[in-house]
């Protein structure tokens, strides 16, 4: 294939003639300039023949190897082939040399140094006239760095994604020109999204942002666009379990040659825990900031090595810094203590800095000399926060309180008590004083001339050996009790006199507090009741008497007496209520109170206990008590409240009964009361379910057989019989939810004249069919109320539906509304059968029929009027009924609160303007066929253009294809749900938004809250009569937004 090296003889082979030495030269310079060609080259070139050896290998080769041609034969080329590579290498080229075939395959080769190398190998076959390769030229190109290079990004991607994976990262990229956006399977995990999930366009990127972040995410692109720098933070609803997370968002923006923006490589890196760290510490920093910008107190922090203090405002106003400079050196702050303090302070805070003292707080009270040469008194409370290596103290921070005016306060008291200690040996009563701690350290000279002790000594009680041994313990726990709680101390204990006889006293104290309300001392006298005493001992006498005969009636008598807190079992039958032995001691109010009254029935009896004391009246209450056997009991007590001579009440005398049996009777009637309201609630739920189809059904009938007049009149026996049956559910549920408090009034303003037309519109079918004449007189001034439209307008129309029913055919009924000063009346008259003066009197009972209308048809379950009356009375107004008598008719009478009229509204409120039904384009949306089936029908045949869906997504894809001006759509669906369907629909971009109403079950106040939220424009509760649903097409009107 190629020339001998230069100087070497061209072989002549048999086949070359004679002539041929033209040839023979042309070829010799041809595989010279290969030669020379393939020398120069920077490749490796070779020459293998199809046995196996090496033809010719060129100087890249020689030099790559270490080998001449003749070495590498020798050797075998294969042995300097990795021997990781040798097997893929022998069965790629046993491939080409079968297929007579080209190969190309990369391998390491063993260079001189005796290290390998990667070499990319690519060789071509030489065939011969029948087409057989006999040798294959081939060149070997150095790929050692590129292998290494993409082997580091092998290594620096697995590393990367390693790092993804732990730091909740994950990558994209988005190609602008064509939307497609590429996300790393470490940002589909971000966003809860399996490897793969992401749709691979930015609009599904969209819907999974929080849609309060989505406006910001879209401005952060479109500012990336203009300086190549992407920056977002946003928060998600990750796919798989709905939380919400913070996410950080960071990229460039790649553009074309023209500057166009062509491509956005980024990242996202889940914050949310930073996020939540952020908060904290905003909400942290919050509170310090309030706590300190609204507290007396000052703040400070001291760095001991830079020997810098920074001081809160209110703390350099205290010891007189200017507040707009926080920082100050320690040396400043120590120049204005007080020279005569520094000792002192030196002394208490060098042991806690130092660490001996085994503690990192300390509190002392000081003062400083401010600027102006003020001095202020504070209380320091410090606590070191940070030590060094060596426990010396790096860091401290403390409050700061001016303490001055107490310390005024302080002065003056000592110059004050001086005052008090010369008027109380002035005076003639026995007067003493205590310390805070309980300790009486003063008797004036009266006390110690009645008793005969001494000067008191601080720290003594002297006062003890004068007490009545048996009035001793209890006189001791109580002024222990009080210095304890700080509250007043009185105790009646007898007292012995210097001539060693006792008397009954009276011991009062009460405690002197400085502005911070800690008690500085304890003021106290003793009053002589040896008198009174005696009273009572005969008072009790007679009182004997009066408790025997009330052991009689069954009832426990007691004695409380509120200010010793002890007290008398005034007979035996109230031992007995409590459960107690005979000889169980008298209860005090507070063991009362803790022992055995309930807890939650505590405020009653406190209430009770504060009216009764206040107002002098009988004591009345009913509350549970726990026996000391466990048993729960109902007690009732009554009693009332004693005066002392001052009319103050002091001691409670009453009477207690059990009435447990009582009680549980009352509620045995209750519960079965509240079981006969559930079952009528249940029952009536339950009879309304089938009614809606049976009404659909009717109005069907009618359309399809208007002719037909004997199934005209079965159509109106059932159309009369359904409604019928509807009204007497109705008033089933509605008094059920009004006894169980469940009715939820939405009031508004409304126009009287509108409720009377909406009663009168639903009772014209019965009026007509009767044959009564309807008369209706309204001013001409519209009349305004306060309340529910739907209620009230179910009270009218029940009076007028009574009116119709109750008055033989052909009768008159008349309605009429007018204002009597602040309040509306409206009147339902009727010359109909009347009501007797014992029907009156009971006409609004539950259940109660007059005798005249109970065996009419339809006469009802006698529960309308009760329920009309309530909802009168809910609505802040009353009813009554006047009758002349039986057969000289009845009227009804309701007064309501009147609302101003509104200036902006004309005359012509009271006149309810009609209008007709075009035919719409409407969408029927409820995943029960049958329902959606029969309305699909009903709407078809009054003329409307009707398409069906079944859930919530093929309502959505409907209306984007049908276009209905109104959709009527359940909420409860598969799919999306009717509140997520209109939010999707709300956001289509269509030329005209339809109008939305929700056709449901649901309707309940947070229900109607969410269809508002969702998007639209009414709400309706099923059953729904095809009228309603008619008069309300016939009031659209596009275009219409939704109701928020």
């Amino acid at each position: 294939m190629f020339p001998p090296p230069p100087g070497e003889a061209l072989p002549v082979g048999g086949d070359i003639l004679p002539d041929s030495s033209g040839c023979l030269k042309a070829l010799a310079d041809t595989r010279e300039k290969l030669y020379l060609l393939s020398e120069a080259l920077p490749h490796c070139v070779w020459v293998l023949c199809k046995n196996g050896e090496l033809e010719y290998i060129n100087g890249q080769t020689r030099l790559l190897t270490g080998c001449t041609l003749e070495a590498l034969n020798a050797m075998g080329w294969s042995s300097i082939v990795h021997p990781d590579d040798l097997q893929s290498l022998r069965a790629c080229m046993l491939d080409a040399f079968a297929r007579n075939a080209s190969y190309e395959i990369e391998c390491r080769l063993r260079t001189a140094d005796g290290s390998y190398r990667w070499v990319s190998n690519r060789a071509v076959p030489v065939l011969d006239a029948h087409g057989e390769a006999s040798k294959w030229v081939g060149t070997s190109t150095d790929i050692h760095d590129r292998r290494l290079a993409e082997e580091a990004r092998a290594h620096t991607e697995a590393r990367l994604r390693l790092a993804q994976k732990a730091g909740f990262t994950g990558s994209f990229d988005w190609n602008i020109a064509s939307g497609e956006v590429g996300w790393s399977d470490e940002l589909c995990a971000v966003y809860g999204l399996p490897a793969g999930g992401f749709g691979g366009k930015l609009e599904d990127w969209w819907p999974l942002l929080h849609p309060n972040d989505c406006a910001q995410a879209d401005m952060a692109i479109r500012q990336a666009f203009v300086n190549g720098d992407y920056s977002a933070e946003f928060r998600i609803f990750r796919t798989d379990d709905g939380a919400e997370r913070w996410l950080l968002a960071r990229g460039e923006v790649h553009y074309d040659a023209a500057g166009k923006p062509v491509r956005m490589i980024g990242i996202n890196v889940d914050i949310t825990e930073r996020k939540k760290a952020e908060l904290a510490l905003d909400q942290s920093r919050a509170r310090l900031k309030r706590m300190l910008d609204g507290s007396s107190d000052g703040y400070w922090e001291w760095d001991v090595l830079a020997e810098e203090v920074f001081i809160s405002p209110r703390g350099c106003e205290i010891i007189g810094l200017p507040p707009d400079t926080p920082v100050h050196h320690m040396q400043r702050v120590r120049a204005l203590m007080h020279p005569e303090d520094r000792e002192r302070i030196l002394q208490t805070i060098e042991p806690v800095l130092s660490g001996r003292s085994g503690t990192d707080h300390y509190v002392i009270e000081y003062r400083y000399v401010r600027p102006d040469g003020e001095s202020v008194w504070v209380h320091g409370h410090t606590t070191v926060t940070d030590r060094g290596p060596d426990g010396q103290a790096t860091m401290v921070c403390g409050i700061l309180s001016d303490i001055s005016q107490r310390k005024q306060g302080d002065q003056a008291l000592e110059e004050s008590e001086a005052r008090f200690r010369a008027l109380a040996d002035a005076m003639p009563h026995l007067v003493w004083t205590a310390q805070p701690d309980g300790t009486v350290d003063y008797y004036n000279a009266r006390y110690r001339e009645f008793a005969g002790i001494g000067q008191a000594r601080e720290g003594a009680w002297e006062w003890a050996p004068v007490v009545h041994e048996e009035d001793l313990e209890a006189t001791v726990a109580a002024w222990q009790r009080a210095v304890s709680t700080g509250t007043p101390y009185q105790c009646e204990h007898r007292v012995r006199r210097a001539d060693g006889s006792y008397r009954w006293c009276l011991s009062l104290g009460v405690p002197a507090r400085d502005e911070q309300g800690r008690i500085v001392k304890w003021y106290g006298s003793a009053t002589d009741l040896q008198a009174q005493k005696a009273a009572e001992a005969a008072l009790r006498a007679s009182e004997k008497r009066l408790r025997l005969a009330l052991g009689v009636s069954g009832l426990g008598v007691f004695e409380w007496n509120l200010r010793t807190q002890t007290g008398l079992w005034e007979n035996a039958r109230i031992v007995e209520i409590f459960g107690l032995t005979p000889d169980a001691p008298f209860l005090t109010l507070d063991a009362f109170f803790n022992q055995y009254l309930l807890p939650e029935d505590r405020p009653v009896l406190e209430t009770a206990l504060a009216n009764a004391r206040h107002s002098r009246q009988l004591l009345y209450a009913t509350v549970r008590i726990r026996r000391g056997d466990g048993m729960l009991r109902w007690v009732e007590l009554a009693g009332q409240f004693q005066p002392d001579s001052a009319g103050e009440p002091v001691v409670l005398l009453g009477v207690l009964g059990d009435i447990t049996e009582r009680k549980e009777t009352e509620d045995t009637l209750r519960e079965n009361d509240r079981r006969k309201d559930e079952f009528l609630a249940t029952l009536a739920h339950e009879l309304r379910n089938p009614l809606s189809p049976i009404r659909n059904a009717l109005q069907v009938l009618r359309m399809k057989t208007p002719e037909d007049e004997t199934a005209r009149w079965g159509q109106d026996v059932i159309d009369r019989q359904v409604s019928h049956l509807t009204r007497l559910i109705d008033d089933l549920l509605d008094v059920s939810r009004i006894t169980r408090n469940r009715i939820e009034l939405r009031k508004e303003r409304i126009a009287l004249a509108e409720v009377v037309r909406s009663a009168v519109e639903s009772s014209q079918p019965l009026i007509d069919r009767e044959g009564h004449r309807l008369e209706i007189q309204l001013p001409t001034a519209p009349l305004y109320v306060e309340g529910d439209f739907v209620r009230l307008t179910q009270v009218v129309l029940n009076l007028i539906n009574n009116a119709a029913k109750y008055t033989p055919p052909r009768g008159q009924i008349r309605v009429s509304a007018e204002r009597e000063g602040s309040q509306i009346v409206l009147s339902v008259a009727d010359n109909g059968i009347g009501l007797t003066a014992d029907d009156l009197a009971h006409i609004f009972d539950m259940f109660y029929q007059a005798e005249a209308g109970r065996n009419r048809a339809q006469s009802g379950l006698g529960i309308g009027l009760t329920l009309v009356r309530q909802l009168v009375e809910k609505h802040g107004g009353q009813i009554c009924a006047q009758s002349p008598g039986p057969g000289l008719g009845s009227c009804f009478r309701i007064t309501l609160p009147a609302l101003p009229p509104d200036p902006s509204e004309s005359p012509s409120a009271n006149v309810v303007p009609g209008s007709g039904t075009a035919r719409r384009r409407i969408l029927v949306v409820d995943d029960n066929h049958d329902a959606a089936e029969s309305l699909t029908m009903l709407l078809e045949l009054s003329g409307h253009e009707v398409e069906m869906a079944h859930d919530g997504a093929a309502a959505v894809e409907a209306v984007e294809r049908f276009g209905p001006e109104v959709v009527f759509m359940d909420l409860g669906m598969p799919v999306l749900n009717g509140y997520e369907a209109a939010e999707q629909i709300r956001r289509l971009p269509l030329p005209r938004q339809p109008w939305l109403v929700a056709l449901t079950g649901w309707g309940q106040e947070e229900h109607l809250r969410r269809a508002r939220e969702a998007g639209f424009n009414a709400h309706l509760t099923k059953p729904v009569e095809y009228e309603q649903l008619a008069r309300l097409l016939a009031k659209w009107h596009p275009p219409s937004p939704p109701i928020r």
